[in-house]
């Protein structure tokens, strides 16, 4: 009788084998979906895309956002009023040039955008135009920009490097898998029990 049960789990074992490859595949295959997804949606407008990565500098958003927060900007070109956006302070004004996250909350004869902090009391004195509006934030992520500082340090960076570069040279480390050679690789157990 157990000449049976064995005869009959060794014919299961590679319909089992087959469950697992086709799992593991279906589970690459979503990811890599969702990588690509995340690319286009993520790439940035320096090369064509339509998002931009912003850190939060003030605290005229507050509690809206607050400052070291990260900002993912799409470019939206007709923004409501009542909207968030992100815009360029036009050239011909004081500080001409630099970013601002304000919201829109009127509209000037002219066109041009009355923009608030929402914490603010008087509106801000720039007249912006649809081309000074560089975009809406879809989401943000708090102190994410901080984190962004904190990883660009160049102290940061060597102790990272450091720890990856020892992490490789360690003997049996990453290199070698973590693994004992004495202790069998699951793919190996799994191929001298299905044979």
């Amino acid at each position: 009788m157990s000449t049976v049960v064995r005869h009959l789990e060794r014919r299961r074992l590679p319909d089992r084998l087959g469950t697992r490859l086709s799992i593991r595949l279906a589970i690459d295959v979503l990811l890599l979906l969702a990588t690509a997804a995340a690319a286009y949606a993520l790439w940035p407008a320096s090369l064509g895309g339509s998002s931009r990565i912003i850190v939060v500098q003030g605290h005229s958003m507050e509690p809206t956002y607050q400052l070291g927060d990260l900002l993912l900007v799409r470019t939206d070109a007709s923004p409501e009023v009542g909207d968030v956006v992100v815009f360029r302070i036009p050239a011909d004004e004081p500080g001409g040039g630099s970013l601002v996250v304000h919201r829109i909350i009127g509209r000037r004869a002219d066109g041009s955008a009355i923009t608030q902090g929402d914490n603010r009391t008087t509106p801000d004195p720039y007249h912006v135009r649809p081309h000074d509006i560089v975009g809406r934030p879809l989401t943000s992520v708090p102190h994410g920009g901080r984190l962004i500082g904190l990883a660009s340090r160049p102290t940061t960076v060597g102790l990272v490097s450091g720890l990856l570069a020892t992490m490789l040279l360690w003997p049996g480390g990453v290199k070698g898998g973590g693994r004992s050679r004495d202790v069998p690789h699951r793919e190996e157990e799994d191929a001298k029990m299905a044979g």
